[in-house]
């Protein structure tokens, strides 16, 4: 059995998710998620629609993905941003609807106060999240942390054809996979297949088509032809024919 698991809001901390949820709003935690995965470690989907939000619950759940032992599908569903996109990378195979988002931009930091030195801390510790970033997404696309990081810097949308081409995406969701062969031009393809099944249906309807024939009495006309003057044997009622 298959567990399904949604991330369809903001990525928050296990203390803001209690305090929200006793106000009736439900956020993807790291806690929630460890409670909905599976203790027989069957598969796992991930259907994600998240905006992103904290990097530590995104690293969090991520890791938590990573680490189970069964097999994780992420399906992105709606969009795929900031954090979320770590959390869609963490699964072993990644799905995109053809009509959602994948967005991947740089870490900023809100709520900050204190003096230059503070504040060249918090430039610093951004700095060494971008990279590590840069980096998963580089390991998952083959592209470079250079790449990345620009991209990361556009605040970059991508469709789900763009994401699949640069890498990010293995699938997209609802189309028609082409079967991989290895051998000669020439090997029988579907549709030939198909076609010859057609044929063989009509050449086996044919064959069906006998004629009624009474064997006896073939073999009583064919012996009044090879002697005209032997009087001939009472036929009998071979039944109507239409």
């Amino acid at each position: 059995m298959t567990t399904v698991i949604p991330i369809n809001t903001q990525l928050v901390d296990d203390e803001t998710a209690s305090v929200m949820k006793s106000w009736g709003l439900d956020l993807v935690a790291p806690n929630a998620i460890r409670e909905m995965l599976p203790t027989d470690n069957s598969d796992v989907v991930v259907e994600i629609d998240s905006p992103g939000g904290l990097v530590t619950a995104g690293s969090s759940i991520a890791t938590l993905l990573k680490d189970y032992p069964g097999t994780v599908t992420a399906k992105i569903i709606g969009q795929a941003a900031s954090a979320a996109t770590v959390v869609a990378l963490s699964a072993d195979k990644i799905m995109m609807a053809p009509t959602a988002t994948f967005m991947i931009h740089r870490v900023s930091v809100s709520g900050i106060s204190g003096n230059s030195g503070d504040l060249d801390k918090y430039s610093d510790v951004l700095s060494m999240q971008d990279k590590q970033f840069a980096n998963l997404y580089a390991s998952k696309t083959g592209k470079t942390a250079d790449e990345m990081l620009k991209l990361m810097a556009d605040e970059t949308y991508m469709s789900a054809q763009q994401a699949k081409d640069i890498g990010f995406v293995d699938e997209i969701m609802f189309e028609e996979q082409p079967t991989l062969v290895a051998g000669p031009k020439t090997m029988l393809t579907k549709e030939i297949v198909d076609a010859l099944k057609e044929y063989r249906e009509i050449k086996d309807k044919q064959s069906n088509l006998v004629l009624n024939v009474d064997t006896d009495e073939l073999a009583e006309k064919l012996a009044n032809k090879l002697n005209p003057h032997k009087e001939p044997k009472q036929s009998k009622f071979a039944g109507f024919l239409f």
